[in-house]
């Protein structure tokens, strides 16, 4: 999935990647935002391995304050299925 996020990017210009970090509600409130920015800055990481400058990339982490979906998070939805919808690519750059 990273991969198919750099070709895009690199595709269409885009001048930053924004990274959400969401978790669930199970944890404590302190330990779902450290795990939120855990997980965005693991994505980030593994774009920067691909290619994608740092500078290029924004992150902001949630915890368990803003569900991604509260409705997925309450059924139990797959976890990683849900993360994985925790990006969005922002605006074409000037070159592009």
């Amino acid at each position: 999935m990273l991969d198919d996020v750099v070709v895009v990017a690199n595709e269409a210009g885009y001048a930053s990647i924004r990274l959400d970090g969401y978790t669930d509600l199970s944890g404590s409130a302190q330990y779902n935002l450290g795990l939120s920015e855990r997980r965005a800055n693991s994505v980030a990481n593994g774009l920067i391995a691909r290619g994608i400058a740092p500078d290029e990339i924004v992150i902001r982490a949630f915890g368990d304050g803003s569900l991604a979906s509260y409705t997925e998070a309450r059924v139990g939805v797959d976890a990683a299925d849900a993360r994985a919808r925790g990006f969005r690519a922002i605006g074409p750059s000037a070159s592009g």
